[in-house]
């Protein structure tokens, strides 16, 4: 079963081959003329305008051209803006992961009354309901341009998204830790404190490591809106080199996401 053929296989003649994963070899060639045909007719269907991608050619040639080579004639302003990418992601984490703990307490069933846990599912569906760019434009509204409202913009982001697995993994808990802090006495914030959060803090430092790379890609939106006064003051420079800080901060997240798995 393992690919290798032992003595017995090589003198009969037979070699394992892996089964289809559909068995019926009708059904498989049938799913498959199916799938073909469908493809077929949606390439046939829909509406190609093929003089204007061959018009488009040229420009996208134009466009990739202009990458080589990149121009890093401004080398402090792409420094300045990898640091503040850096600090917009640093403090969105920290201010999320903190921010998220107590609504994650919030929503969590096991430990919270029907009140506070309808009130903390409620904030992390209303954190969840949103697109990135949409809370960015509201930020952007209330406090201007700048880095404030990236920051707020992925605050709100990491809450939705933390707070729920935290909440998920406090009802997992193992029950027994608990029942045997409050025999002894103990009150309702030494019990979240020295019987519920010490479960659950191998996911939040898991959860605190992963959040920036998840962060990346409503970073990338949210944040290039957030700053769009800085595009358009620098709308002459040379896009490539102006967009390497992004690339920069975006393969630092991916390795501690690698790093965390």
């Amino acid at each position: 079963m393992t690919g290798v053929r032992t003595a017995a296989d090589v003198k009969s003649g037979r070699v394992w081959k892996k089964p289809p994963f559909i068995a019926n070899p009708w059904v498989r060639y049938g799913l498959i003329a199916i799938a073909l045909t469908y493809l077929y007719w949606a390439f046939s269907t829909l509406p190609f305008d093929w003089q204007r991608v061959y018009e488009g050619l040229p420009r996208a040639a134009k466009i990739f051209g202009g990458a080589f080579p990149p121009s890093f004639e401004r080398g402090s302003l792409l420094w300045t803006g990898f640091k503040e990418s850096f600090q917009i992601a640093f403090l969105a984490t920290l201010m999320g992961v903190g921010l998220s703990l107590p609504i994650a307490v919030m929503a969590a069933k096991n430990v919270a009354p029907l009140p506070v846990y309808l009130l903390g599912r409620t904030i992390i569906i209303i954190s969840r309901s949103f697109h990135p760019v949409i809370v960015a434009i509201l930020f952007v509204a209330a406090v201007g341009f700048g880095p404030l409202a990236g920051i707020l913009t992925l605050t709100l982001y990491s809450i939705g998204f933390v707070a729920k697995l935290l909440a998920e993994e406090i009802e997992e808990i193992d029950w027994g830790q608990v029942e045997a802090m409050r025999s002894a006495g103990a009150g309702y914030f030494k019990v979240l404190i020295y019987g519920v959060f010490p479960q659950i803090m191998p996911r939040q430092i898991g959860l605190s490591i992963y959040v920036p790379a998840r962060q990346q890609p409503a970073r990338f939106r949210g944040g290039r809106y957030c700053r769009g006064r800085w595009y358009r003051r620098h709308a002459d420079e040379r896009i490539w080199a102006l967009r390497l800080r992004f690339r920069i901060c975006h393969f630092a997240d991916d390795y501690w996401h690698h790093f965390d798995q």
